[in-house]
């Protein structure tokens, strides 16, 4: 596989396709591409490829960037920096929540459309479907909305 390096640092790999193309784009922009069978991420240093870890643990609310590398007891591993990305992904989480309550409540409001004519003072709702339609108006004050299930719809 083809392994493209910036400034020592591993960006990417090519492990199908031409390679050709992939080392003429590495040149272009001043990286170096470098054939290597190791399937961990190296460092590039002194044009040798060395193995490097990553000295952080995953958290999806800290952002980090990687900033170099660095040898330690004998072995290369990242220099980073952290970000404390938590309010963003709340922010998200919100805008995806506001959504699917838009979505949901389309939603509802159509099961409730495909039953107004039982409504009609010329048709007589049975309980269970006066249940299930009440339950389908009762869905927004849900403690879990949007999360929630819909009630299944009684046989007429």
């Amino acid at each position: 596989m083809l392994k493209i390096f910036d400034d020592g640092i591993f960006m990417r790999q090519l492990v199908h396709g031409d390679t050709n193309v992939a080392k003429q784009e590495a040149d272009a922009n001043g990286w170096s591409a470098i054939e290597s069978d190791n399937i961990n991420e190296e460092v590039l240093v002194d044009g040798e490829l060395h193995e490097v870890s990553r000295p952080w643990t995953y958290d999806e609310n800290t952002e980090v960037t990687i900033t170099g590398f660095e040898l330690v007891d004998g072995a290369y591993q990242y220099t980073y920096t952290e970000r404390d990305i938590t309010a963003e992904n709340e922010a998200k989480e919100a805008e995806r929540l506001a959504e699917k309550a838009v979505n949901e409540r389309a939603t509802r409001n159509q099961l409730l459309a495909e039953t107004d004519f039982y409504a009609l003072s010329d048709v007589t709702m049975s309980d269970a479907m006066k249940t299930y339609r009440q339950a389908l108006r009762d869905l927004p004050a849900h403690k879990d909305w949007p999360n929630v299930d819909f009630p299944t719809k009684p046989e007429e």
